[in-house]
């Protein structure tokens, strides 16, 4: 199954599909890998936002398609982090 039908499938076949909002109004989040697909996603279906959370974006294939992160005008979220147990202190 594809991203876009899930994303469908959420929409109407899932029992909670009243609660999302309609396209455009949904966001998509995804991390590593996934943040790559999430991003191509929104440059082929309508959505209101993207974060990518440690996207792995240097690993992009830009025979694939264009790299997301140049397409399109939606607005986006890109993290990335060290963790927790780098030599920094947690409490």
């Amino acid at each position: 199954m594809t991203l876009a039908q899930v994303t469908e499938w959420m929409r109407t076949g899932r029992k909670y599909h009243d609660l999302l909002q309609p396209p455009p109004a949904t966001g998509l989040i995804a991390h590593s890998s996934g943040a790559l697909h999430a991003g191509h996603l929104a440059t082929r279906t309508p959505a209101s936002a993207v974060a990518s959370l440690s996207g792995v974006w240097q690993t992009w294939d830009p025979d694939f398609a264009p790299n997301p992160l140049l397409a399109g005008d939606v607005p986006r979220l890109l993290t990335w982090g060290t963790g927790a147990f780098d030599g920094g202190t947690t409490r």
